[in-house]
Order: structure tokens, then C-alpha cells, then sequence
């Protein structure tokens, strides 16, 4: 069967097309939807313009002081019961050796969902939701989730490996429930590496030609290429951030019995026949 237009312009990260993708496709793929999105202009509300600022400039910006401690209290409490309830359905993913254990907002109950949508519908969070992306956002919109990342003896974390999310910008905001130290597993971030190079388009082409279909792994000489320095983003609890996560990014490999619970939403609309805005999201876990 041969390739559609569709699937040149869909959403998946990879288009299964050998002798295209050896003519370039995935490369073109990724300048179209990167020109696509810039072409869109959005003013910053004020109270997240200099958020977004340091967001289009490095690929991640830190908002702190977002609530209160009896605020972020409550946000932790409902949200470390709710990872922790049998009766509730959850997404179980193996991290290499560790688990992270995710819970949609669509499954919760009416009262924990009402106290964990101070975050998750919160109004400078949309804003900074909808500057990233460029479009409206529906209250609720993106994947909205409670994650918990435990490490665990064995295999070294797999997301700990440098790599970009796909090929077209996009964007993940967490709120960090618990202090985040080094053996957490913390994000870490290139600076500048969400912006397009000769060198992460030789990166682009190079993987394009294996049969990776999932997150592009960074090789170490792409970094050195473009004269790159990390961030290690170790952080309090209450601390923000969000990361255009086509920049390359990875989480330090952390330590037992280091854990981070957040809030999370990821925002990730089509990247060429890209919406005015976007909806509330209604998925479920996967077991449910």
C-alpha cells in the first residue's frame, strides 16, 4: 500500500514510507510543521510573559510560587491518595527498573477532581498552556494526569536516555508535588535544542532511515555539534515547569527510594491541521 497524504501530514512521529524518508520526507516533515506552528502569532497574557519568554527562548521556563502551603498541601494530600487508591484505574508503566503509575483526570471523583483542577484549570496555567501552543485551550484540555515516578534497584531508567518527543513542537507542564532532588529522577533539559539546526535535521534524517517509529534518541555528537550545555531542573515542591519537549531532553537516572509525584499536562495538537483550540480531554486510563 503506498503512502496517503494523510499520513505525510498525520501525526505520527514517523510515516513507514523507507524510499520517502530516504528522499527526505521526515525532514520536510519537521520544517513544514515547525513553520506551520510559527506562523501562528498569540500575545503572552502579562502574568506569563516572562515565563514565555525564557519558554521560546531556552525551550523551558520554572513558575514558582503558583499556590500557597496550604494550597499545594491539599493538592499533594488529594493527589498522593488518589496514586495510591485500588479502586481506582491506573496507567502502570515500566521505566526500565522503575515505575511510573499515571492517573487520569477523567477517573477521578467529582471532589478530588474539583481540588486537583486548582492546578490542572487554573488560570495562569492555562495562559501559559495556550501562549506555548499558540491556540485556545477548553478548560481541561491536554492529557491532564497525577504521575508518580518511584525508582527501583535494576535497569537504568529508559527515559533517562537523551531524546526529542517527536518532530513538531510541543508541550508538557508538571507541578512538582514533592521536593525534587537528584536521586528523584529530575528533568533534564538542553537549552536551545528545541530550536532546528543542520545538525538536529542531519539527527532527523539519520533516524528517519532506521525503523525507530517512537521518540528520536539523541546521539552525544549531535549534542557536541551544537555546543550544548544541560540543565538539571532540581527543584522545591509548588515549582512549575514547562518544556517544549521536541528539545532534547531526558530525567537524570535517579536512586532508590527517590520519588516525584506532579501534576501533568501535555499538550500536543496536530501539527499541520493544527485547531483554533483545543478541547476538554476525556481519556481514560488504558485498563479501565
Amino acid at each position: 500500500m503506498g503512502t496517503t497524504l494523510r499520513q505525510v501530514l498525520g501525526r505520527s512521529k514517523a510515516v513507514d514510507a523507507p524510499v520517502l524518508n530516504r528522499l527526505g520526507l521526515q525532514v520536510a516533515r519537521t520544517l513544514g510543521a515547525s513553520a506551520r506552528f510559527h506562523a501562528t502569532r498569540w500575545t503572552a497574557a502579562p502574568e506569563v510573559a516572562p515565563a514565555v519568554a525564557c519558554l521560546r527562548r531556552d525551550g523551558y521556563a520554572v513558575v514558582e510560587g503558583l499556590f500557597e502551603p496550604d494550597a499545594l498541601d491539599e493538592l499533594a494530600a488529594v493527589a498522593a491518595r488518589v496514586d495510591a487508591d485500588p479502586d481506582l484505574p491506573h496507567d502502570d508503566n515500566a521505566q526500565g527498573a522503575n515505575r511510573l503509575r499515571v492517573t487520569w483526570r477523567a477517573d477521578l471523583s467529582d471532589a478530588d477532581r474539583q481540588v486537583l483542577d486548582r492546578f490542572f484549570l487554573h488560570p495562569t496555567v492555562r495562559a501559559l498552556g495556550e501562549a506555548a501552543e499558540r491556540l485556545a485551550l477548553d478548560p481541561g484540555a491536554g492529557r491532564c494526569t497525577v504521575q508518580n515516578l518511584v525508582q527501583e534497584s535494576g535497569e537504568p531508567d529508559l527515559e533517562a536516555q537523551l531524546h526529542s518527543d517527536t518532530f513538531h513542537p510541543t508541550h508538557k507542564i508538571w507541578l512538582y508535588l514533592t521536593d525534587v532532588e537528584p536521586d528523584d529522577g529530575p528533568l533534564l533539559y538542553y537549552p536551545g535544542s528545541h530550536r532546528l539546526s543542520v545538525p538536529s535535521l542531519r539527527g532527523t534524517y539519520a533516524d528517519s532511515v532506521g525503523d525507530n517509529v517512537g521518540a528520536r534518541r539523541i546521539d552525544p555528537d549531535e549534542v557536541a555539534a551544537r555546543h550544548l550545555e544541560p540543565a538539571v531542573l532540581t527543584c522545591r515542591r509548588g515549582t512549575v515547569v514547562i518544556a517544549n519537549t521536541i528539545g532534547y531532553h531526558g530525567r537524570v537516572q535517579g536512586r532508590p527510594p527517590g520519588e516525584r509525584l506532579v501534576l501533568h499536562i501535555e499538550l500536543r495538537p496536530d501539527p499541520f491541521r493544527r485547531p483554533r483550540r483545543l478541547p476538554t480531554d476525556t481519556s481514560h486510563a488504558r485498563g479501565r
